[in-house]
């Protein structure tokens, strides 16, 4: 197995300000609603391994990447988690001395562990064509649990029909920007559930990460699928499939003593 982290993006379409169902919710009802629902995404995806299937476009140049990207969740720390991508083939080709790294890091004491997952997606980055970047298509979902979502200015926007009946557009921006990196976007999230339908993040210009997610029949939550990534000429599209939960198992075996039979 291997590790990484993820981003996400979402594209606006089709949306219906005019219309709003009975009884809508206001932001701060809403935005309670969906910090109620990262947290149980965090609780089910922690530990669930996908494969990740990007292909990166620069000019005329083209890269495929397969990863296993891996969500884990802090020891100690409930609400936080970290995301590995550990990078597997480059062009469908193995990369080489590429043990069973995420079994590692589990088996290892949680802060080399980090040093560890660190070093992996600093390896990572070399192979891909957008200057030392793999985006993340789960930061969105960081900014929307509850304990983050003060830092943050959230605006009700439109429905969009097409992605729902209830699915409600909200834009954000962080409050207290640090440096130039002023993180703004949109989420599209159902006003029942409280569901994260589609994320966009943009950032600085024209880069932004598109995420969408839909529902995984075995874990009955929706996970991402897709990933829309821009950045000046450089174009990137992720896809997520084979979720798989992993699990670290150690056994011990004692050895019976030397039996002796009393006379």
């Amino acid at each position: 197995m291997r590790s990484i982290t993820v981003a996400l993006i979402v594209l606006a379409c089709g949306l219906d300000a005019s219309v709003a169902p009975a009884q809508s919710l206001d932001i701060d009802q809403l935005m309670q609603r969906v910090g109620t629902y990262v947290q149980r995404f965090v609780d089910t995806f922690s530990n669930v391994v996908a494969e990740e299937r990007y292909e990166q476009r620069l000019g005329g140049r083209r890269r495929e990447l397969t990863s296993d990207f891996l969500l884990v969740a802090y020891p100690g720390r409930a609400n936080r988690v970290l995301t590995f991508r550990d990078v597997r083939e480059v062009d469908r080709q193995p990369v080489k001395d590429q043990p069973e790294r995420i079994t590692q890091l589990f088996l290892n004491p949680f802060d080399s562990a980090i040093a560890r997952a660190t070093a992996i997606q600093l390896e990572g980055l070399r192979h891909g064509l957008s200057g030392g970047r793999l985006v993340n298509p789960l930061t969105l979902l960081a900014f929307l649990q509850r304990e983050y979502q003060n830092d943050f200015r959230f605006t009700r926007q439109g429905l969009d029909r097409t992605l729902g009946r209830d699915i409600r557009r909200i834009d954000f921006v962080r409050l207290r920007p640090s440096g130039t990196n002023q993180p703004r976007g949109s989420v599209w999230v159902s006003e029942t559930t409280g569901e994260v339908v589609r994320t966009q993040l943009r950032v600085v210009g024209s880069e932004r990460t598109t995420t969408t997610f839909e529902v995984d029949r075995e874990s009955r939550i929706r996970v991402p699928v897709a990933m829309e990534d821009e950045m000046g000429n450089f174009r990137g599209s992720a896809t997520y499939a084979n979720f798989r939960r992993f699990n670290v198992r150690t056994e011990s075996t004692l050895d019976a003593p030397n039996s002796t039979t009393p006379r």
